[in-house]
């Protein structure tokens, strides 16, 4: 498995959404987290999908807002149909700080 972790901004309002499982049906948050790529990365910054499906996304989805500084720990994965990748996220943490503090760039 590909374990990443970013630092970075949400950039597109995220998404709300049940998904059934075979026992019962969960919350999943969905949306996209800019990644400036400081301190290594001088050119474009790349931009993420993330799937955050545990017990807290119904909790943190009203706190989730657009230019949020957040860190996101998990999985590259990859959606076979679309062929798209995508972070299947552990956890989010919110740091309330600007990217540049959080990496002390």
């Amino acid at each position: 498995m590909n374990q990443i972790s970013i630092i970075g901004k949400i950039s597109e309002k995220p998404k709300l959404t049940i998904v059934k499982t075979p026992l019962s049906e969960k919350a999943m948050v969905v949306f996209k987290v800019l990644d400036p790529g400081l301190p290594y990365q001088t050119t474009t910054p790349n931009e993420y999908e993330v799937h955050f499906m545990k017990d807290a996304a119904n909790h943190i989805f009203k706190y989730m807002t657009l230019e949020k500084e957040i860190v996101v720990f998990g999985y590259m994965k990859r959606d076979k149909q679309k062929r798209d990748v995508y972070i299947n996220a552990e956890y989010i943490q919110f740091t309330g700080k600007p990217v540049k503090e959080v990496l002390n760039v």
